[in-house]
């Protein structure tokens, strides 16, 4: 199913959706991109969960974006993505957000789950405080988040396996 028609069946988020990366703001952009510009086309569209979802759950740790790409003609999938800095102490707040999203994912969300999903973390506008082999890295890991980056380039995830909800 198109990730648009998704969209439209929770009511929460119904009406939140962009096209393209709209919905995610400028300076975050700016850590979003295709590393090859003819892949740009292929970014369906953006949803600000954590602004969308702050009303219904203002104490809660909330993850950041949902990006809609289309990896080929007939596949959509959605990566999710953190922006948040990566350092050792804060790693347990985007564990948190993790853990939110799958939760909200598995209740409210749950016509998302017939989209393929990636957790993406820490894309910073700082260096990372953090070694891949850390303790750290490892707890990201074991929870599917990804190692953070500084840039995120869309059209490099299709090296990587997309987990199926």
């Amino acid at each position: 199913m198109k990730l648009e028609k998704v969209i439209q069946q929770i009511d929460a988020i119904r009406n939140f959706y962009k096209k393209g990366l709209h919905a995610v703001l400028k300076g975050d952009r700016k850590k979003i991109r295709c590393k090859y510009s003819k892949n740009t086309r292929r970014i369906i569209g953006s949803l600000y969960l954590d602004e969308v979802l702050k009303p219904l759950y203002p104490n809660s740790f909330r993850w950041d974006y949902g990006i809609g790409w289309k990896q080929d003609s007939k596949k959509e999938y959605v990566v999710w993505v953190e922006v948040h800095p990566a350092t050792p102490g804060e790693v347990k707040t985007i564990l948190e957000k993790g853990k939110f999203l799958t939760h909200w994912l598995q209740n409210e969300g749950k016509a998302l789950s017939s989209l393929a999903i990636r957790l993406i973390s820490g894309l910073l506008p700082v260096q990372f405080l953090f070694l891949r082999n850390s303790p750290e890295a490892r707890s990201l890991a074991q929870a599917g988040v990804r190692f953070p980056h500084k840039i995120l380039y869309l059209d490099e995830l299709e090296r990587e396996p997309f987990q199926s909800k």
